[in-house]
Formats: C-alpha cells, structure tokens, sequence
C-alpha cells in the first residue's frame, strides 16, 4: 500500500479534495489545451445525433459504429462519478487526510469525466455531464451504503470492468479512426491515462478486499 501511494503522489501531486484537483496532473490538461488535436475534414460523429441519444438511456436503431462509440464514451464514467459524488456528500472533506489512497482514487475518477470529455473533443463533440440510470443510481447508493466488507467486493468487480471497458474502447477506436494518426494518437494518450488509474484502483481495492476478510 505505500507503494501505491508513492505512485499516486509522483504521478498527481498533490490532493486538494475540495476543488477536486491535483496539482501535478492539472499540467496535463494545461499541456492538452495548449496543443489541442482534431481530426480534419466532415464530423464523423453529428453532434445533434449524438447529443439526442446522450440524453436516452437506449440508443435509437440505426446508429453507426462511430456514433455509438462515442456514445458509449460518454456514459462510461457516469456511474463511477455518481457514486463518489454520493459518498463525498456524506463525509466531512476536512475529516480525509490528503495523502489517503482514497482520496487519490475519488479525485482520479473526476479527472477520468474530463479525459473523456477530451477523448470525444478530439472527434468535435461536447460531452455534458449527466446522471446514470436510476436504477444504476440507486444501485451505487446502495453500495455506498453497504459495510465495507461487502461494498469492496462489488467495488472491485465494477473495477475490473471498468478496465475492460476503457480496454474495448481503447482498441475499438483504432479500428474506427486509423484513417488520421495524429487524432488516434490523442485518444490513445487519454485512454492510457484512465487506463494507469483504473489497474490501480483494482490492486487497491483488492487489497482492502483481502485485509477485510
């Protein structure tokens, strides 16, 4: 476990769990504004399309490939959100050390919305910010809620499959935009960045999983 927070203190810096920042990972997105990477020529995705089935909890029939990939982007880290804004509703911010793991996983998953939200800027589309299913809703709540002995396991099997996923989006995006290098760099570069955090996450809950049982 110190091993881990070593990593997540050279690899974000400092924790400020308030504004949901980390010091060190903020250069990133200041290094990403200042280079932004497009691709060129007409929009693969139409943004009108695409923000009238962000807003559906089923997409509509006839979707293409490109379209649906970016709409499972943008879901993908609705619920992982949801669920820590949930529990950080319910503590004292000021009672977390800023040096927990936990706090450092929270934050992560705040900057994981905002990578994604690169990741589909890169095709020319605006992602918005909105809740998961109620039902995913009140499943998270739940999980929240649970004692920890049987929250961390389900925590670890949504952990795993967010690995996964990011995985299946990562390789399916080459498939999709191998047509322009540079922007497939980009999203490449993003994806790896949620990717670093999520196998960590997994080796953290897992040894909370193991020291609980």
């Amino acid at each position: 476990m110190y091993d881990y927070l070593v990593h997540l203190h050279r690899r974000n810096g400092q924790a400020d769990l308030q504004a949901r920042r980390f010091s060190a990972r903020e250069n990133f997105f200041i290094d990403l504004e200042a280079n932004p990477v497009r691709r060129s020529g007409l929009p693969v995705v139409n943004q009108v399309v695409f923000e009238r089935n962000e807003r559906t909890y089923r997409p509509e029939l006839g979707l293409d490939q490109q379209t649906l990939w970016a709409l499972a982007v943008a879901k993908s880290n609705r619920s992982e959100r949801d669920g820590v804004e949930y529990a950080l509703a319910h503590i004292d911010p000021s009672s977390r050390r800023p040096d927990d793991h936990l706090t450092y996983v929270e934050i992560e998953e705040f900057y994981h919305t905002r990578v994604l939200g690169d990741v589909l800027d890169v095709l020319g589309l605006e992602m918005h910010l909105l809740p998961p299913h109620p039902v995913t809703r009140l499943l998270l709540r739940s999980i929240v809620d649970l004692p920890k002995p049987v929250s961390n396991v389900m925590v670890l099997c949504a952990e795993v499959a967010g690995v996964a996923a990011f995985r299946l989006l990562r390789d399916k995006a080459q498939e999709l935009f191998f047509d322009q290098p540079k922007p497939l760099e980009r999203i490449n570069e993003l994806f790896q960045q949620i990717l670093v955090d999520e196998v960590g996450h997994v080796h953290y809950v897992r040894s909370l999983s193991q020291n609980l049982l």
